[in-house]
């Protein structure tokens, strides 16, 4: 069984690889590390301000029945805005039922997984001016063994982390969800599914909503525990090059719904491409060796996962960052990736 309680206190040891942390190369947002309690996470993070609701109106230049001179002034008794309290911008649209979480309510758990020393805040992202606000924290990590060309084995560490989000959209819920990364290569293991994501509705008590998240938190661990499980037998098990050309090869065509030789030239020319990149992944991708199955899932999630360093623009990582976590193609592709690896075919 993996432990994966431990969480690396030496930043030089967790990072060998001279990343200063896995925030700074993988999460989009400011950096939050060492925060000691939930009030200086919003601080630094940008999210430390309270919102409210108003009535909309809307206007028309010219009254339609002619009684009226001018513009005539409409409500939306259905509908209700709501603003930031700090400068006055609108956030969001909601139903007139709709209540407003602020952000210290929605994220209220996080006192006490800080307090309690099961969650270490790294960075915050708030998006749309204040109408979305993420915390990533580092809640756990463990090391696996993994086969190397040799048949030697390679300790890797995984680092779990807990994102949490929630918004004033009138679209958001309260998430919680787990996000596993390969510390070696910082990639994004975790693909969206039941046992690893949650989502609790802005309507009920505080109190029912903490218990609800100390639960999902629960649940969470029990998840990364499971998928470190699953890495590290991934990790034992015998993949050769041959055989990850298929696996490869049907994954892209599962992916774009395309058959060998049924598309286009310039189709066929992408994924001959994209093959080839994924078969230098396996190979020689940032701590792969070309030697298990737990090297293939690697490559495709070093495929999919953006790299910090590579964008100019930090809009353009942040939307990028986005597609990779929670994109449905990414999100696709890697649960596919890790349901054909872990079958009979490759398992025995």
């Amino acid at each position: 069984m993996i432990d994966c309680t431990k969480m690396s206190k030496d930043t030089k040891n967790a990072y060998a690889l001279g990343y200063n942390s896995p925030y700074g190369n993988h999460f989009p947002g400011k950096n939050v590390e060492g925060s000691k309690s939930k009030e200086e996470v919003l601080s630094r993070g940008g999210a430390n301000f309270d919102v409210a609701e108003h009535a909309l109106w809307g206007e028309i230049p010219e009254d339609p029945t002619g009684m009226m001179s001018g513009p005539l002034r409409i409500g939306h008794p259905e509908h209700k805005g709501i603003h930031r309290t700090d400068s006055g911008a609108a956030l969001g649209v909601v139903g007139i039922n709709y209540p407003p979480v602020q952000y210290s309510e929605a994220f209220d758990v996080l006192d006490h997984l800080i307090m309690q020393g099961h969650a270490a805040p790294l960075g915050v992202h708030v998006s749309g001016g204040g109408a979305t606000c993420r915390i990533f924290s580092r809640i756990g990590g463990c090391e696996i063994d993994r086969l190397t060309e040799t048949g030697s084995t390679r300790k890797d560490e995984l680092g779990h982390f807990l994102n949490m989000k929630a918004g004033h959209t009138g679209f958001d819920a309260i998430e919680f969800e787990l996000n596993t990364v390969c510390l070696t290569c910082l990639n994004g293991q975790t693909f969206k599914r039941r046992d690893a994501y949650f989502s609790i509705r802005h309507s009920g008590s505080a109190r029912e909503k903490l218990m609800q998240a100390n639960e999902a938190i629960k649940k969470i661990h029990v998840a990364a525990q499971t998928e470190a499980n699953t890495f590290a037998g991934m990790a034992q098990t015998p993949m050769t090059s041959w055989n990850y050309r298929q696996f490869a090869e049907g994954l892209l065509n599962l992916s774009r719904g395309e058959i060998n030789g049924d598309s286009t030239q310039l189709k066929r020319t992408r994924r001959d491409n994209d093959l080839s990149t994924l078969m230098a992944l396996f190979v020689s991708g940032r701590g792969n060796h070309g030697a298990s199955t737990y090297d293939a899932y690697n490559s495709i999630t070093q495929w999919l996962t953006p790299d910090r360093e590579s964008f100019s623009d930090p809009l353009q990582f942040e939307k990028k960052w986005e597609s990779a976590s929670s994109g449905k193609t990414a999100n696709d592709m890697k649960a596919n990736a890790m349901r054909v690896l872990i079958s009979d075919r490759y398992s025995h």
